[in-house]
């Protein structure tokens, strides 16, 4: 632990094996033993010395004057400490101070410390650049001091919630000494905690994110505006489609009107005169080509009459969903000897002319694509409401159905009624499983 040393005058009797080292070592010793020479009763000094062996040896020397009566120096007495380990523990420490220090001063961010508070112990030069303050005027601040009064609460919120996750960060705006601006930083902080899980000090580093942020805004006015322009380009679209669906149905009613009030009352006139013409021949060749054109127009009146209510049924418009697609069912069935049952609410009126348009076509195609590809003989068409203002029109089969919603729309030949119900703003969905039957669905909107 200790070693005794006898100096005898002026000259120091060295610990066995060892010599100063350096001039300064020499200094340091000839320093305390001048003291002596002033009366001075006690020293101490810290010195480096070489061990016969080569290698340094620090020494604590505490010494201690002996005087007579008269005050006559005889001698001294005194003691060594090796504190070898303990100068390069020092050594160590002071070397990852340095590399510490290098590395904090060496990223391009603020890094600071604090105390288990949170109050600044030391902050990086960046930091002090940054905001304009000296070391000895950041010490012993809050670390929320630098951040735009509006942010200091939600900054300790965001810590407070942090140190329960486990991940601890906090953003807020830091003002700049050059110009006085305020921006925003991303802080992360690191806890240092003693053996027993006590957090005894802070490290923290803060990055500059106002570009960033600023990048996200315009990012965010951007989509913004892109979300504007298309549901504007949607609505012109829904508009457009519905003025598309108006158009074909006033052609449609006008084509019917024209088969009904002219071409058949044309027709009829012909029947009349031709047989007029049968009854007058009597008989013989020109009596039965009479015959022949009496029933040919027969045949085309009832076909100009077929066409005149598909084109525009009465109760397209006049009456509710309910009769519009009894009359549906009961056309198809005449048609194609499909039988379909409609069940249901009744008195549901859609929202629109075109939405009744639309859902009679669109349902007259389910129906005709059941009768053509499912295998069955049968269907079901389900009115059920759905919330507010809301109403969804099942078109059911038992068939043989498809795999996938690829293939039911190329195999039913439904992209039409999908693109349609799309631009108007229609649900359609089609669910389907081989061996179990389809199940088409619109949503409509009602009055």
């Amino acid at each position: 632990m200790g070693q005794a040393l006898v100096y005898a005058g002026a000259k120091q009797v060295r610990p066995c094996g060892t010599r100063l080292k350096e001039p300064s070592d020499h200094a340091t010793v000839a320093e305390a033993l001048a003291g002596f020479a002033t009366k001075k009763p006690f020293h101490d000094y810290i010195n480096r010395n070489v061990h016969k062996l080569g290698h340094d040896v620090w020494l604590s020397t505490n010494g201690i004057a002996l005087f007579d009566d008269q005050g006559n120096l005889l001698g001294y007495r005194g003691a060594d400490m090796d504190i070898t380990e303990w100068k390069r523990a020092e050594e160590v420490l002071r070397e990852s101070e340095e590399r510490y220090r290098l590395i904090v001063e060496a990223v391009p961010m603020l890094a600071w410390r604090c105390d288990a508070a949170g109050l600044i112990i030391d902050a990086n030069n960046r930091w002090l650049e940054y905001t304009g303050q000296s070391q000895d005027a950041v010490r012993g601040t809050g670390w929320t001091a630098a951040l735009h009064p509006d942010d200091r609460a939600h900054a300790l919120r965001q810590v407070n919630t942090g140190l329960a996750s486990g991940s601890v960060q906090a953003e807020g705006r830091v003002r700049r000494a050059t110009d006085g601006q305020y921006r925003w930083h991303l802080a992360r902080a690191l806890p240092v905690k003693d053996a027993h899980g006590k957090i005894v000090a802070w490290f923290g580093c803060a990055a500059d994110t106002e570009d960033q942020k600023r990048a996200e805004e315009a990012l965010r006015q951007t989509n913004e505006q892109l979300e504007q322009k298309i549901l504007e380009r949607t609505a012109k679209l829904r508009s457009l489609a519905a003025e598309m669906t108006k158009a074909e149905h006033r052609e449609r009613r006008r084509i019917a009107h024209l088969l009904h009030e002219d071409l058949q009352q044309r027709l009829v006139a012909m029947k009349y005169r031709t047989e007029s013409l049968l009854h007058s021949a009597g008989g013989g060749a020109v009596a039965e080509t009479a015959k022949h054109l009496t029933d040919a127009l027969d045949e085309s009146i009832q076909l100009t009459r077929t066409l005149t209510t598909s084109l525009a049924p009465p109760v397209l418009y006049e009456l509710g969903l309910r009769p519009l697609l009894e009359w549906l069912a009961g056309d198809v069935e005449r048609q194609c000897g499909l039988a379909v049952r409609v069940t249901g609410q009744k008195a549901i009126h859609l929202s629109s002319d075109e939405m009744q348009a639309f859902a009679a076509d669109a349902v007259r195609e389910l129906l005709l694509n059941v009768s053509k590809h499912s295998g069955v003989k049968s269907a079901e068409i389900r009115i059920t409401p759905t919330g507010k203002k809301r109403v969804t029109v099942e078109v059911r089969d038992k068939g043989k159905g498809v795999t996938n919603s690829h293939n039911q729309t190329e195999h039913f030949g439904l992209f039409s009624i999908r693109e349609r119900a799309e631009a108007i703003g229609i649900g359609f969905d089609i669910s389907s499983h081989p061996g179990k039957g389809t199940c088409a669905t619109l949503t409509l909107a009602t009055v």
